[in-house]
């Protein structure tokens, strides 16, 4: 369903009666302060909800090159957590396990943009202000950019193929074929140049 009713209409009181009905759910809001907002006001009704944590230094020893992967777009728990030395007590990961493995999530309009995971096995996924943002994102990229991926997927291909597991080979093959494809729409559209 889509609401989009005028604020102070009722919409998050209808959603909360929703949510009290529902097995399990994500709901998703522009920023943290917002997040934090809503949990409070599940759990003030009745839902055990849990948000995803919000990346920090008090909470990530590897902060500077998590927030870096995240201003680049990326996951910090897909880019740095894997081969971070300190995964195994972090709290920031706590965070996230238990809010992935709660029945109410509530998280941010990136987390969900970077992830669609983050909603996988709810009943139901409320995303609250501006839906169109998570739901068709933008991105602006020049023509220029997609040819230096391509160039860097090929330089992959030609010149550090024989040090590359099956992984990377695979990977710089889809890389390629994906920068090809927009690269040939995008000239399409603007013409050349």
């Amino acid at each position: 369903h889509l609401d989009r009713s005028p604020t102070g209409s009722g919409k998050t009181h209808a959603t909360i009666v929703a949510l009290q009905r529902a097995s399990s759910s994500l709901t998703v809001l522009p920023t943290h302060a917002n997040v934090t907002e809503r949990v409070e006001e599940m759990r003030s009704q009745g839902i055990e909800a849990v948000a995803y944590p919000e990346l920090t230094p008090d909470n990530c020893q590897q902060f500077d090159k998590a927030s870096r992967a995240q201003s680049l777009g990326l996951m910090a728990g897909a880019a740095v957590c894997p081969s971070c030395p300190f995964k195994d007590g972090c709290d920031y990961r706590a965070g996230v396990k238990a809010a992935a493995d709660s029945p109410h999530r509530v998280a941010t309009h990136e987390r969900l943009r970077r992830s669609s995971k983050t909603a996988d096995g709810v009943q139901v996924v409320v995303i609250d202000e501006n839906p169109e943002s998570v739901v068709a994102p933008a991105l602006a990229v020049p023509i220029s950019q997609i040819d230096a991926v391509q160039t860097l997927a090929h330089a992959i291909q030609h010149y550090h193929w024989s040090k590359a597991d099956a992984d990377q080979k695979s990977f710089a093959g889809l890389l390629m074929d994906v920068a090809a494809a927009i690269g040939e729409t995008c000239r399409g559209i603007s013409g050349p140049g």
